[in-house]
């Protein structure tokens, strides 16, 4: 391996495909579906003995790294880790990085190389950004179903319809990676989904801020922290966003009056529910039950 990491492992079993820039250039740099965010190449190396890789300016490109089975590690500016089978973990675009199988032990990885508009904007987001360390996903059989859906659409050729089929299939895999994360090996409820789930089965009701942080143990200000880091709302704001969601279902698929609606949702006064509805759904109750969906 050179020191810019411009060859490939080549031990036996490997899957290899770097779609040819010509391509890139023709079907996807200029099609404003696809350039935010597209493959350049991926590949499968299956327990790769000696895999060695040193990039002294890093890669154009992102690079997600997943490991299926054996062990390595990697190195960059955040620093030095070890990587087991289930983890994965992100190299954001032109930063030095370096990783290696383990010797006695080497890793089985499905990689993929990441170009677009919208990558280093991607890698400005907390969720990206905690994944430049190891993290667990519990998708990993999934991930290796879809990898290698891509990888046969893609040796079937480049016509637009793979390049499109491939490149929408990867948003599945960075949605599996980057939100249905697992951080250890065992089965996490993490404290936002309990509240949640809590606010869900207690739609009808309200609840103040330090209503909800001492029901779970915390202040009200780092309760509220640790919740918009993860949702982007306030716990409050996002019981609220709840709340229209389940009157939207009763609007749909009752006849109930919008008196009923709002109170099943926890608001006595309807007048105050319906400005609520309008300013989320840019229509009142009304308006939205006559609305055409579908």
């Amino acid at each position: 391996m050179t020191k810019e990491g411009t060859n490939y492992w080549q031990g036996k079993g490997r899957k290899l495909i770097v779609i040819p820039r010509e391509v890139l250039r023709s079907r996807v740099l200029n099609n404003t579906i696809l350039n935010a965010m597209y493959i350049t190449d991926l590949g499968f190396y299956p327990a790769a003995e000696t895999h060695y890789t040193h990039r002294e300016n890093g890669c154009p490109e992102m690079i997600i790294i997943l490991c299926v089975d054996g062990k390595g590690k990697y190195q960059t500016k955040a620093g030095s880790f070890d990587v087991l089978p289930g983890q994965f973990f992100i190299l954001p675009p032109n930063q030095w990085h370096k990783y290696e199988a383990d010797q006695t032990d080497s890793w089985s990885i499905i990689w993929i190389r990441i170009g677009g508009n919208n990558v280093n904007k991607l890698n400005l987001q907390p969720a990206v950004r905690k994944c430049y360390k190891p993290m667990y996903t519990n998708s990993t059989q999934e991930i290796g179903r879809l990898f290698d859906d891509i990888y046969s659409t893609l040796e079937n050729g480049y016509s637009l319809q793979h390049i499109t089929y491939a490149n929408m299939t990867l948003q599945h895999i960075l949605a599996l990676l980057l939100y249905r994360l697992q951080e250890n090996k065992k089965e996490v409820i993490s404290l936002t989904n309990k509240v949640i789930h809590f606010m869900r089965t207690h739609i009808a009701e309200q609840f103040a801020l330090k209503d909800l942080a001492s029901t779970f143990n915390y202040s009200p200000s780092q309760f509220s922290n640790l919740f918009k880091k993860e949702t982007g709302y306030s716990p409050v704001d996002y019981f609220i966003h709840l709340k229209i969601q389940h009157g939207c279902k009763l609007l749909d698929l009752t006849n109930m009056k919008i008196y009923e609606v709002a109170l099943k949702v926890g608001y006595h006064d309807p007048y105050h529910f319906s400005k609520l509805f309008k300013k989320i759904m840019h229509l009142s109750p009304e308006q939205y039950r006559q609305a055409s969906k579908g």
